[in-house]
């Protein structure tokens, strides 16, 4: 290990290329960063030049020389070098705005640091980011149109830059160049042989440079194979993952993959495991875990796979039109607590399909007795089962923590009449830990319960009003509205229509299920008369919700109004989710 200060635009322009390894993160600095930065480089640039140049540290940077003596592998600092490289493309372009006025023109901008001598072949690019990021900085340098997935990051900061030297003259521009020429940094050179770049990946985690779980898995699967290995197995399976958890329509998205992955990781995990680990205990569990598997090249696959199950699930990327219904259900809950247990029924329902194609009846039959395969009939069933497990402990405020046993669960069931297993091993759970509420319990908590607030709220009157609809309504934009105002003090038409004991009725009944609808686009009528709000053109009268049945043929809106329909929506909640 060779430790030496330097500028950072000298080191870029003596480097014939610095190249990102395939496992390195994709570029994620963030505005405030830039900001930070370009303050930076304007207070070193007006520092007065004495016996000593001022210069301002910015951090280090680590590499492995590549066996060719020029061409280095960036193994920590990649941010801070497309950071500054993006900020000469912007340069360079305002160079080119202002012509013979710049301090440095273009072209040489471009040839020092951003391309070698030949500034058309891939040899001859300075920076070459990460997988998600390579193509769009290519195409801001060369002045090409980004590609369509672009990397939304590289882009959103590079439109920063060019926006902040947009009018930058002749002066401003020089005191940018000088601040800039100012940044130093210190290089680390390792040698592959006697050094462990891993080790020191790690360590720099220790020290407080923020690596998500992400990072530290790909960089641990990846790091320790051969270059032609990583971008074989990265192209081939890691870098799907992260399309599947990061892409969006507008681009790649790092923090949505960053998200997604170390979610996933942990649910994938439990389920292995049976255990589920703590988020800080991620990465070191996952190490323990890798390490038993046979290779490299099997355990990426399987993350892969499972990936996919996790982004059916999860990220509504099911195909299958009942089981993306039951997942869609299932997230509304706004709850993953479940995704070890779904993880593996999800493997079961891919396993069915693949094996039922290639083993014989009698084989299929006993692999099915061992592994016990789910249809997509039974698949959605015991989806289906789970959301009423969670509704009906969410309703009767059983909230103890359920991921370790979500991720254990599939010991106690028998493979033999699997949906059945399922059901009758959640029936038969006791104690306020993990019992699931019976039918009286659960309808009269739903009763009486002040649901306004709840954040399940809009998902229990939503899921209420599709259930039994073969085309659901898309209720999104629709609003929880309580018919008799929650919000105090009650106007005065309101306390007449409820009767001399309007206050005691408004403070058990208004924020109850019996008084909560949903509308859309009536906030401005929320406190108007009951009678008002039945017969607008958009009132309960003309909605052709379920929901707004009651209301509509009501007469008036008080304490036994709202009885009698909480009463029927308790009836009907019993059908949305009965007792397993």
């Amino acid at each position: 290990m060779e430790a030496t200060t330097v500028r950072a635009l000298t080191f870029i322009e003596e480097s014939a290329q610095l190249e990102m390894p395939i496992y390195q993160r994709a570029y994620s600095w963030e505005k405030e960063l830039c900001e930070q930065l370009l303050e930076d480089i304007a207070a070193v640039a007006e520092e007065p030049a004495g016996a000593v140049e001022p210069t301002h540290f910015i951090g280090s940077l680590i590499y492995i020389q590549k066996p060719n003596g020029q061409a280095r592998f960036v193994i920590d600092g990649q941010q801070r070098l497309a950071t500054i490289a993006l900020m000469v493309e912007a340069l360079a372009r305002r160079a080119d705005a202002i012509a013979e006025q710049a301090p440095v023109s273009a072209e040489e901008l471009r040839r020092r640091h951003l391309f070698g001598a030949d500034e058309n072949g891939g040899a001859g690019r300075k920076l070459l980011l990460s997988e998600m990021d390579k193509e769009t900085f290519i195409a801001l340098a060369t002045q090409e149109t980004p590609p369509e997935d672009y990397s939304m990051r590289i882009m959103d900061n590079f439109s920063f830059f060019e926006k902040a030297f947009r009018k930058a003259g002749a002066k401003e521009m020089e005191a940018v160049w000088k601040g800039l020429n100012r940044l130093t940094m210190v290089a680390i050179a390792l040698d592959p042989l006697q050094d462990r770049p891993q080790r020191i990946f790690e360590s720099m985690n220790d020290r407080g440079i923020e690596l998500s779980n992400a990072d530290l898995i790909r960089n641990y699967v990846l790091m320790n194979l051969k270059a032609q290995e990583q971008a074989q197995l990265y192209n081939a399976s890691w870098q799907p993952i992260e399309n599947r958890f990061g892409q969006t329509e507008t681009g790649f998205d790092q923090e949505a993959y960053t998200k997604h992955f170390d979610d996933f990781i942990r649910y994938y995990l439990g389920m292995k495991n049976r255990s589920l680990p703590t988020r800080a205990r991620m990465y070191d569990e996952f190490k323990t875990y890798a390490n038993k598997q046979e290779n490299v090249k099997s355990l990426v696959e399987n993350i892969q796979s499972f990936a996919g199950h996790y982004a059916a699930v999860r990220l509504g990327q099911e195909q299958e039109p009942a089981l993306k219904a039951a997942f869609d259900d299932l997230q509304r809950l706004k709850t993953n607590t479940p995704m070890p247990f779904l993880l593996e029924l999800y493997e079961r329902y891919v396993k069915r399909g693949v094996f039922a194609g290639m083993l014989t009846p009698a084989q299929f039959e006993a692999a099915n007795a061992e592994m016990g395969f789910l249809t997509m009939e039974q698949f959605e069933q015991v989806v289906r089962v789970v959301e009423s497990y969670i509704v009906r402990r969410t309703v009767c405020g059983l909230y103890t923590p359920l991921g370790s046993y979500f991720a254990s669960i599939c010991r106690s069931i028998d493979n033999d009449r699997f949906v059945e297993n399922v059901r009758g091993l959640f029936r038969s759970l006791t104690g306020t830990t993990r019992r699931c509420p019976g039918d009286a319990e659960f309808q009269r908590e739903l009763k009486a319960r002040n649901l306004y607030s709840a954040a399940v709220c809009p998902y229990i009157l939503r899921r209420m009003e599709n259930h039994g609809r073969k085309d659901p309504l898309n209720l999104d934009e629709h609003d929880v509205e309580p018919i008799l105002p929650a919000a105090s003090p009650l106007p005065e038409e309101w306390q007449e229509e409820l009767g001399l004991n309007w206050r005691q009725t408004h403070e058990e009944l208004a924020g109850t299920l019996g008084n909560l609808t949903l509308t859309k686009g009536a906030r401005h009528v929320a406190d108007s008369p009951f009678g008002h709000k039945r017969d607008l053109e958009t009132g309960y009268r003309r909605s052709p919700l379920w929901l707004n049945n009651l209301p509509g043929k009501a007469q008036r809106w008080d304490a036994p109004a709202i009885r009698e329909r909480a009463e029927a929506m308790a009836e009907r909640a019993l059908e949305v989710w009965p007792m397993p």
